[in-house]
């Protein structure tokens, strides 16, 4: 079922292509943004390597 809010974790495919930032990483201090397309599956946090990362959609492409 496809995730209603702009936050998705590891694992689940986008439903938007655009910026998503890493909350984790925002929680902390730090900026870490991805560029993904739609239909792709958001990757772990290459900059926490935290396994329970949230992605949160900031802006369209």
């Amino acid at each position: 079922m496809p995730n209603s809010s702009d936050t998705c974790k590891i694992g689940e495919t986008t439903q938007k292509s655009g910026a998503y930032e890493c909350l984790i990483c925002k929680y902390a201090g730090n900026v870490t943004e991805i560029q993904v397309e739609k239909g792709k599956i958001l990757p772990m946090c290459a900059t926490c390597k935290d396994q329970d990362t949230t992605w949160h959609f900031k802006r369209a492409s």
